[in-house]
């Protein structure tokens, strides 16, 4: 049996493709969920009322009839602790938690004025005559203060409620005072000023850095924004929109005339360096030049994270949605059937997730990491926020008394119900053989449940504000490895405050990462952290890398992939470097390796045992070359092996359970079809000289942004694989892959495919329902064991004798 079957059948076999049209991903991406330690609260609350979470906090609308007779604003944790109780009132916008404060107004109607919440469960109250006041933006907010009833000024204030930057203030302003605040975007911050009635931006300390001259501006995304030039000083009929630079420079002019830039929606953001404009024709990528230079007849995203998505052909069902990277290479596509979400694109703001038709949740490159089933009337998913919730609904079944729960709330990035909310008597508990309404949750129950279970109950305590001394809470920044750089930041902070992270680099090395290990401290901007407790944040560092062009040429030769009987697996490996032109894999590489395997590939062992699959492998496209010391690297990414309808024979039938009883196993644990996870990969090739027309291939290292280069198939690489029978796990392409392949100059080859064969994933016709109803089977069970106990420890013996009773008919 070859090392790649062996892979396959033990250990490091791969999860379903996500990157080919398939409802597979269903199977493999979690749902929201109940867990015996979700807080339910008993309470309607509708889920189009449930904000955004903001740093662990969210408000909710109440009745206090001991106060009037409107619905004032209480807070809530996502704990479902009572932060607040409901009697406060909106003051301009919605209230929101930033940098640990919120802004709101109280009550009382005879003497209003506004308040400072903190989310330590303290409240500061400001004066009467601050008429008019914005929430905090990045710790700071803007006031309008009314004095006699006639003149007004305007500032700035901090959470403390302290004056800042005075260079800003207005003092016995006559007339209209509008109150405009916008965050802190890539070090910049947009403010209006009323004294010119144009907007301007300002650094992090309140500094103006472009003086007010536009009439309308979006934020800053890296180092440009779209702003609208007004015609002429104070003329304010339409203008023309242009990027700008950080020092107020215009870079790109475009062909418009806007008064505002609600009215340029067809313009994208200038990042990565293209803009895009998009129109009923489509969407065309401009660089910063403004020249044209690809353009999309069933549209585009803007780029975020080196990655955009696009659809090639325009008003089509079947047109596949592609993810390209900055030099338009396609580098995967939607999991999804075109017709599910026909014409979505997404946007990318303050969380690296979005989610699509209020259904599903993407990540940056397109691949789904939660969904509920779409029904308009019951389920909903909402977007994530910056600290990893979204608003949910959901209805369950009660496997007891099979009565249907509707259950709204708040659920993490793994699909937990943290809070939840629901009037019904029954949505406490207790259930009946310990079974939770609705999907169960995917990790196993951690804590053996009373008998019988109930849920935590409802907090009937109203917790208010109080005088209790703020706490300090340590931040540690730390550099990995040490010797990478010198980091700051470090120190003692109050709840709320924030953190801006730094890092100088040493000679030779590169910030790549920051990490911190609280969760809910991760806000949008890459180096910036609010304090909700001790923690702390990792600057890694790698080694700088330079990395040249390689010289054009085709190679190949026989690649062996090692075997148990010494005869090991043999497949042509072919490397083709230089001009890509006319591939579809990508114009923009400097070539591809593609390794040529039989797409249907049978192996012997002993006689006995043999193994058959549809196995594919993805070119992976060439990079470059990198010199390291005495060392040379072939650059490359990628190392997709794809592979489908993994099946084993025994012609002997001997045993207990033969192959085909395994085969059904691969397929109940869903392993008889998936894919190795893509990576950026070096090639070590010293020793070859490609102007001479030979490549020696040896080990490969694959980066890592907290670790660097290490070995291939290293442990942190590693993703465990969820099973019964099968535990699996997954590394990517080990070091030795490729090691001791020599490649000679051949001529140019046409027949390599980029994409695996049509029908690569069709099963077989021979037992092809048998083991459709076995994966299905599988995938239920699967979910029944990760959520109860007395299935968690199963073996073969009892799963035979007790899968009816248990799985078919649960509690007899």
């Amino acid at each position: 049996m070859t090392t790649l079957h062996r892979i396959i059948i033990s250990a490091a076999a791969i999860v379903m493709s996500l990157t080919a049209y398939s409802s597979n991903w269903r199977k493999t991406t979690p749902t929201p969920h109940l867990t015996w330690q979700t807080r339910v609260l008993d309470r309607n609350v509708m889920v189009s009322n449930l904000p955004q979470v903001s740093e662990g906090i969210f408000y909710l609308q109440e009745y206090n009839r001991a106060i009037g007779y409107s619905a004032y604003f209480g807070f809530w944790t996502v704990d479902g602790r009572r932060l607040f109780p409901a009697q406060y009132l909106q003051m301009m916008e919605k209230p929101r938690f930033d940098s640990g404060a919120c802004i709101v107004k109280n009550a009382d109607s005879r003497n209003p004025y506004p308040i400072i919440l903190y989310a330590d469960g303290r409240q500061k109250n400001l004066s009467k005559e601050w008429a008019e006041m914005s929430q905090f933006y990045d710790g700071v907010a803007m006031v309008r203060e009314t004095v006699n009833y006639r003149s007004h000024n305007l500032f700035y204030v901090n959470t403390k409620g302290e004056k800042v930057w005075p260079h800003l203030a207005e003092t016995d302003t006559k007339g209209s005072i509008v109150i405009k605040m916008r965050h802190l975007r890539s070090d910049m911050r947009a403010y209006y000023s009323n004294r010119d009635r144009l907007w301007g931006f300002l650094d992090e300390k309140g500094n103006v850095v472009i003086k007010p001259a536009f009439a309308d501006v979006r934020d800053f995304e890296g180092d440009y924004a779209l702003v609208c030039l007004p015609q002429a000083p104070n003329d304010f009929s339409p203008g023309h929109p242009v990027f700008i630079d950080k020092k107020g420079a215009v870079v790109v002019t475009l062909p418009y005339e806007a008064s505002s830039l609600m009215y340029a929606t067809g313009i994208g953001n200038l990042v990565d360096g293209y803009f895009t404009i998009t129109d009923t024709d489509g969407t065309t990528y401009y660089d910063i030049q403004g020249n044209a230079i690809r353009h999309f007849a069933g549209g585009g995203s803007t780029f975020s994270d080196g990655l955009a998505f696009v659809r090639m052909e325009k008003y089509s069902d079947s047109a596949p949605a592609f993810v390209v990277n900055r030099s338009f290479e396609v580098v995967g596509r939607w999991p999804f059937i075109p017709t599910e979400f026909y014409n979505s694109i997404p946007t990318f703001t303050d969380s690296p997730y979005y989610t699509y038709n209020d259904c599903v949740t993407v990540d940056q490159a397109g691949q789904p990491v939660m969904y509920v089933p779409k029904n308009v009337f019951s389920n909903y998913l909402g977007q994530f926020s910056s600290d990893g919730y979204a608003a949910a609904k959901s209805v369950f079944t009660d496997a007891g008394s099979g009565r249907e729960l509707t259950f709204t709330g708040y659920v993490d990035l793994t699909g937990r119900y943290v809070v939840a909310f629901c009037a019904d008597d029954e949505a406490s508990g207790p259930f009946d053989g310990g079974i939770l309404p609705g999907p169960q949750p995917i990790e196993p129950q951690p804590i053996e449940p009373i008998d019988p279970p109930v849920l935590p109950p409802f907090d009937t305590i109203a917790i208010g504000p109080t005088d209790v001394a703020q706490p300090l809470y340590e931040v540690k920044v730390v550099a990995s490895p040490r010797e990478g750089g010198k980091v700051y930041g470090s120190g003692r902070y109050s709840y709320g405050d924030t953190v801006r992270v730094t890092g100088t680099p040493a000679k030779g090395y590169r910030l790549s990462d920051i990490s911190c290990d609280r969760q809910s401290s991760v806000t949008g901007t890459f180096n910036k952290f609010a304090v909700h407790g001790d923690m702390v944040i990792t600057c890694y560092f790698v080694k700088d890398e330079v990395v040249t062009d390689v010289p054009t040429g085709c190679y190949s030769g026989k690649h062996i992939l090692p075997s148990d009987d010494g005869e090991g697996l043999v497949s042509d490996l072919y490397l083709q470097l230089g001009n890509n032109e006319g591939n579809e894999y990508g114009d923009g590489s400097q070539g591809f390796l593609a390794l040529v395997l039989d797409p249907r590939t049978h192996s012997a062992h002993n006689d006995v045992a043999g193994a058959s699959v549809n196995v594919f492998f993805m070119p992976m496209n060439v990079r470059g070359q990198i010199e390291e010391g005495t060392r040379r690297w072939l650059l490359v990414d990628g190392g997709i092996i794809r592979y489908a309808n993994l099946a084993l024979t025994d012609e002997s039938a001997t045993g207990v359970f033969n192959n085909p009883m395994i085969s059904m196993m691969l397929a109940f644990d869903g392993a008889d079809s998936g894919e190795l996870a893509p990576g950026r990969y070096r090639i070590d090739i010293t020793g070859s000289d490609l102007n001479k027309g030979i490549v020696h291939l040896g080990d490969m290292q694959r980066f890592s942004s907290q670790h660097g280069w290490v070995a291939a198939g290293s442990d942190i690489f590693e993703r465990n694989l969820r099973g019964f029978f099968i535990k699996r796990k997954e590394r990517g392409l080990n070091a030795e892959f490729f090691s001791g392949t020599t490649l000679t100059e051949c001529p140019r080859r046409t027949d390599i495919s980029f994409y695996p064969p049509e029908g690569f994933y069709a099963n077989d016709t021979n037992g092809s329902r048998l083991k459709s109803f076995i994966r299905e089977l599988g995938e239920q069970y699967r979910n029944l064991q990760s959520t109860d106990r007395r299935f968690s420890d199963y073996d073969l013996q009892q799963f035979s004798t007790d899968l009816d009773r248990n799985l078919f008919h649960p509690g007899l």
